[in-house]
């Protein structure tokens, strides 16, 4: 006898034994399997995590448990109200929560099964074979992230990511990104988990803030311009990640990685203004315009096949029509967001005046040098002090642009803003900081108005 039952080999019974349901949802939806999840596809502060099945979708998902801390129950309030917000997210970019529920001193939450490889080996992996990430891919996946964070950001309340790093983000084969360990602070809070999951936090970083997770994603954008991630579960040093920064070739990613890097909580730009950065945005195409067009008018229409619907349509199965309908898919799944719809811009950027015939609101990259900067700081109407800014450019033209001075404005917040809104060029923003710098040093001294 070599020990198989019913003409099984090792391997079936294996699986067969993987398939035995353990425990199953309060509302019966999901069940436990007995395949234990290796510790990378685990939440931290997550104890364990199974395979289980969802009976309504017929899809695999992850049955995470939490083993709750002796305070439970002055927690418990807490618990709910945190997992109530996590399973109403719905974003194409983030791991989706599906359940949860507590049962005999464990937290028990279902969340989304991901078998793609995460962004950490997708970059070791093109860096081994010779490769770069092109600067279309790089703006794609930073756009992709920014997006989640706006949406993370703008919950009521605020839910702040705190883990993200490339170890998180998860990649589908047509460009996807997934982020995955969202909350990971709040899970742990409750759990009995010693060790911080927070990898990339921001130098003398105290309590999570949307500024933690901008610098995390600055280090997350360094890692796919330079290929340069770290082997351990923290990022490189500074000093390290600022001698690469200074080699690399592309100024506008380097502004953008940098912007989100300032050691400065205060000068870090929230999501949706890192959107409109001229390193990552772009202006729709008709196309892409056209597809999201597609895309919304069918939004309510269960279980739309849009290969079904080509056909139907009788548009035939020629390659384009193939190339349309991947494209498509890709939209409908978030791979091409568009930046300008549902954005808000800062209230200031309606005040910097460009006088340039034909400049839109898309804030394009300015490449002409200046050469003559004049500020001046006078009171305005309101007793509020207003900033004036002329710059003489190349080629004979005048920009001007003026805006009220807030309490928490600096020659160099001021300085970006310009970079930022494609009023001046990169290599003219340290000129344009120390002339503002001399103008406001000027003006307290005398306690005047003052120009430069």
């Amino acid at each position: 006898m070599d020990g198989r039952k019913d003409g099984l080999n090792a391997s079936d019974e294996s699986l067969a034994d993987e398939s035995v349901i353990l425990e199953e949802s309060p509302c019966g939806r999901w069940s436990k399997r007995k395949k234990v999840l290796s510790h990378k596809d685990l939440v931290p502060g997550v104890d364990s995590a199974f395979l289980a099945i969802d009976a309504e979708e017929g899809v695999e998902v992850v049955w995470n448990e939490v083993m709750l801390a002796d305070r439970q129950q002055e927690f418990a309030e807490r618990i709910v109200s945190t997992f109530d917000q996590l399973v109403q997210l719905n974003h194409p970019n983030i791991v989706r929560f599906h359940k949860h529920w507590t049962v005999d001193g464990k937290l028990i939450f279902i969340t989304e099964y991901i078998t793609y490889p995460t962004l950490k080996l997708y970059l070791k992996m093109t860096k081994k074979n010779g490769k770069k990430i092109n600067t279309a891919t790089w703006k794609r996946f930073c756009l992709q992230l920014l997006h989640a964070l706006r949406y993370l950001h703008s919950r009521t309340p605020c839910i702040v990511h705190g883990n993200l790093c490339s170890d998180a983000i998860y990649i589908r084969p047509n460009g996807l990104l997934k982020i995955g360990s969202v909350s990971a602070e709040a899970i742990m809070a409750y759990s009995n988990y010693k060790s911080s999951p927070c990898f990339l936090l921001a130098p003398s970083s105290g309590r999570l803030t949307t500024g933690t997770d901008i610098y995390s994603l600055g280090l997350v954008a360094f890692e796919m311009a330079t290929l340069e991630t770290s082997d351990t579960a923290t990022s490189l040093p500074v000093d390290q990640i600022k001698k690469i920064l200074d080699s690399l070739d592309n100024i506008l990613e380097r502004h953008f990685i940098e912007t989100c890097l300032d050691p400065s909580l205060a000068m870090r730009p929230p999501a949706f203004e890192l959107i409109f950065h001229p390193a990552v945005f772009n202006v729709p195409t008709l196309k892409l315009i056209s597809a999201h067009a597609f895309i919304d008018k069918f939004a309510n229409v269960p279980d739309l096949q849009i290969g079904d619907y080509f056909q139907l349509a009788n548009y035939g199965e020629s390659d384009s029509i193939k190339k349309m309908v991947q494209f498509l898919e890709d939209v409908r799944m978030g791979c091409y967001p568009i930046p300008a719809i549902g954005i808000e811009f800062r209230r200031r950027a309606s005040s910097f005046d460009k006088t340039k015939p034909g400049v839109t609101d898309v804030y394009p990259v300015e490449k002409r040098r200046i050469e003559k900067v004049i500020v001046e700081i006078k009171n305005s109407d309101g007793g509020q002090s207003e900033i004036l800014l002329q710059f003489i450019m190349t080629e004979k033209l005048t920009r001007k642009a003026k805006a009220l001075l807030g309490v928490s404005d600096t020659p160099k917040s001021i300085a970006n803003e310009l970079l930022h809104y494609g009023i001046i060029n990169t290599e003219d923003c340290e000129q344009v900081l120390s002339e503002i710098e001399n103008t406001i040093k000027s003006c307290y001294q005398t306690g005047t108005k003052a120009k430069h």
